[in-house]
């Protein structure tokens, strides 16, 4: 093997080396799990009661308990005192 084809082949296996080092230590420092505030799963979500909170205090005076209701019905009406 001649001087220049041997340079060639040694630069090339110190570049494969060391990124084969740099992927071994980016897998090995890998953050485990998900960061704290978030969750994972898989399946189906099913919301059977929802809570809601207002900003103002006041009584919802314009549906009763148990009413169903739909979109764009107007809900709350603020009370003058």
């Amino acid at each position: 093997m001649n001087r220049a084809r041997f340079a060639k082949v040694l630069v090339f296996g110190l570049f494969m080396a060391s990124t084969a080092t740099v992927g071994v230590y980016l897998f090995q420092h890998r953050q485990l799990g998900l960061p704290p505030g978030f969750a994972s799963g898989n399946g189906r979500l099913e919301a059977t009661e929802v809570d809601v909170a207002t900003k103002i205090a006041g009584r919802l005076a314009l549906i009763q308990r148990n009413d169903r209701v739909s979109g764009h019905l107007l809900l709350y009406k603020k009370q003058r005192r």
